[in-house]
């Protein structure tokens, strides 16, 4: 590994998508909003964004998965409160 090399290697790591909270709170009014089967589409889709977004900076998939898993989870918390 030559100089340049070691100077820009880094680990990038995410904001923590659990923190976006306006987002979480509106994809799940939408969801609560939404069949089952469309929640369930719309969720899907969002998180693909999200994936794909986090890929293009560089991020180590392990954790993409780790903050799919979280923010999908706050998503499906915060829909409830809707449907409650």
């Amino acid at each position: 590994m030559n100089e340049t090399e070691k100077i820009m290697s880094a680990i990038v790591v995410p904001f923590p998508l659990t923190r976006r909270h306006g987002f979480a709170a509106r994809h799940a009014e939408i969801i609560a909003s939404l069949k089952p089967k469309s929640a369930k589409r719309h969720l899907e889709h969002q998180l693909r964004v999200q994936r794909e977004t986090m890929r293009r900076r560089g991020i180590a998939e392990e954790l993409i998965e780790r903050e799919l898993s979280a923010i999908a989870t706050k998503i499906h918390l915060i829909a409830m409160e809707y449907v409650a």
